[in-house]
């Protein structure tokens, strides 16, 4: 198995992409791959991928709710994220050294995909009415007093 890649890898993988916020689905295309923000993840595998599903508004705080296959063949869906979409040279070396060619079969735009609970969808981007899903809802503040 191939090592993930580096904190140093993923840093410069950023540095050189274009970071997107709010909007994936007008700037992003089936199969790209992304970068995404910080997360739990349990390794570096976790935080690079293939987007196959976009559905707006549908995850945590009503943020998109995006489905990315990772290079260690999981299907991960990602919410209330930022992601960096990859430059085209980065892109080529991520998929040439961390994606076994036949892991493209798992994938189409016609493929039927499940997350947020069951929910089945179809197509790369899902527009529906907004949800915020309450799976994905936590959030934690600490608040101390400045001055004392």
């Amino acid at each position: 198995m191939v090592e993930p890649p580096s904190d140093e890898e993923l840093a410069g993988f950023r540095d050189r992409g274009k970071l997107v916020i709010v909007g994936l689905a007008e700037q992003a295309s089936f199969g790209d791959i992304l970068v995404t923000g910080l997360h739990r993840g349990g390794d570096n595998f976790s935080y690079i991928g293939r987007v196959v599903q976009i559905r707006e508004k549908q995850g945590a705080f009503f943020s998109d709710l995006v489905l990315i296959r990772h290079p260690d063949e999981a299907l991960r869906s990602h919410a209330n994220q930022c992601f960096w979409i990859l430059c085209p040279e980065d892109a080529a070396r991520v998929v040439e050294r961390y994606y076994p060619p036949d892991l493209f079969d798992l994938d189409t735009e016609e493929r039927e995909y499940g997350a947020a609970g069951d929910v089945w969808r179809t197509g790369f981007v899902i527009r529906e009415p907004p949800k915020a899903a309450g799976w994905a809802c936590t959030m934690g503040l600490f608040v101390e007093p400045v001055g004392r």
